[in-house]
């Protein structure tokens, strides 16, 4: 699929294009990975005619999209809570809030309710209408729910499960009352193996069956022995794991330690 701004624009596409650039409603977009999502979010800002904002909630999210995390945009501290967002001097709204036309979130399956609530309010405090969700501004969300979801840590538990239903973005009280049409990419672009797909879709769905796990199975050497001289990677489900193979590999090391 091409990733210039001439891209092969299919149903889907288009459909998600005409909502966002003619009219105001809000859209959700989601598809399985490979669907093009990030290519139409390239696609929609290089030919946008509206005034639109890309954000994302991390670091490394947000420079895939050449944007902005979400509480660098809004101004929001790691310790943001509902009270403590401010309206800002006119000035300030006046030069960025008040002239958004949209707000793109990307990696939306990240995104807390909680967090999407403080975006509500920020926008009617400092946007164009008070009255209106997320200050009348369009909000375009991207992602699929079936990726990463947000973070809820310990103590945050059991507050969080006081005031919401899930901590999914779509369980935001601002959303209670919000009218949003809903876009599913379904063409996948990044596999052309129709067997591999379905397999991949069968695991994504929890729906695998035992002769699908067998053409997993059929690629496991299970009498391969690690050459240390390879450079093999490995993939692992806890950042625990990762830190205690590197770690094992770092103390074979025979040469002198160095710091930078």
């Amino acid at each position: 699929m091409k990733t210039e701004t001439t891209i092969e624009l299919n149903e889907y596409f288009k459909k998600a294009l005409d909502i966002i650039e003619n009219s105001d409603k809000n859209i959700f977009i989601t598809g399985r990975a490979g669907t093009g999502k990030s290519t139409l979010l390239t696609y929609l800002r290089k030919t946008t005619g509206k005034n639109m904002v890309y954000l994302a909630p991390t670091g490394v999210a947000a420079v895939n999209i050449k944007g902005q995390t979400i509480h660098s945009f809004f101004r929001f501290k790691p310790n943001i809570t509902y009270d403590k967002i401010k309206k800002l001097s006119s000035k300030k709204a006046d030069n960025i809030y008040k002239k958004l036309d949209a707000i793109v979130i990307d990696e939306i399956s990240m995104v807390r309710a909680d967090l999407l609530d403080y975006i509500d309010r920020f926008m009617r405090l400092n946007g164009n209408n008070k009255d209106l969700p997320f200050g009348g501004a369009q909000m375009i969300f991207i992602g699929d729910l079936y990726q990463l979801p947000p973070v809820v840590t310990g103590p945050e538990r059991e507050i969080f499960r006081s005031q919401y239903q899930s901590r999914y973005f779509f369980d935001a009280k601002a959303l209670a009352d919000f009218s949003m049409e809903f876009i599913e990419l379904e063409k996948i672009y990044r596999q052309s193996d129709a067997d591999f797909i379905e397999l991949l879709n069968a695991i994504r769905n929890n729906t695998v069956t035992d002769e699908q796990l067998g053409l997993l199975n059929e690629r496991l050497k299970k009498d391969y022995e690690l050459n240390t001289d390879e450079l093999s990677i490995y993939l692992t489900t806890t950042n625990k794991m990762a830190r205690s193979i590197n770690d094992t590999q770092m103390r074979k090391l025979s040469s002198k330690l160095k710091s930078y």
